[in-house]
């Protein structure tokens, strides 16, 4: 081999290293706080009505949502604070608890029923549940679970939200009332 191919080898080796190599992103400066004092990292205007105010905040893995007093919802990215939709999953005097936000969409409770958004915040669909809900909802993929009242004790339900006509796969009774919502950890409901 010759000194003129030796050199060009070396140089395609080292250019090709070097391309792959990734430069990594600059690390923000940490900086510690005072105890009880918070850091703002964005903020988001949002325009509410004079009598409406923020009652409530709820995280997803990248969504921050906000319950008003009239149950209307803001839904905004957690990292950025950009505003992803504004929602009114239920009427202002309903109960409304706390969503769960799947993958794809975000599932509100209300006492008597689900109701299905996307998380771009285009209503999907809306399940009636025989039963009075108690709880928050969990779940995953198309299937939701709920605590609900039942002649002075409660029953968890599992809800298919891919079954247009009998949504509920079946039901356990328990023998107190369920004041927490159910836990979903690896395929087991608790």
């Amino acid at each position: 081999m010759t000194k003129h191919h030796s050199l060009s080898v070396c140089l395609l080796l080292l250019g090709l290293i070097a391309g792959c190599t990734k430069v990594a992103p600059p690390v923000e400066k940490i900086v510690s706080l005072p105890a009880g004092s918070l850091s703002v990292k964005w903020s988001a205007p949002i325009k509410l009505t004079k009598t409406d105010r923020i009652e409530s905040l709820h995280l997803g893995e990248d969504l921050l949502i906000a319950y008003t007093a009239s149950r209307g919802t803001y839904t905004l990215n957690r990292a950025h604070g950009t505003l992803q939709s504004i929602t009114q999953p239920v009427k202002p005097n309903e109960l409304l608890f706390a969503p769960l936000v799947l993958a794809d969409r975000t599932i509100y409770a209300t006492g008597s029923g689900l109701t299905v958004y996307s998380n771009k915040g285009k209503a999907i669909k809306s399940v009636d549940i025989p039963r009075s809900i108690r709880t928050p909802p969990t779940g995953a993929g198309n299937f939701v679970y709920v605590a609900c009242d039942y002649q002075n004790v409660a029953r968890v339900l599992q809800v298919d939200l891919n079954q247009p006509v009998i949504p509920v796969r079946w039901e356990v009774m328990t023998t107190a009332p369920v004041e927490a919502a159910p836990v979903l950890y690896s395929s087991l409901l608790y």
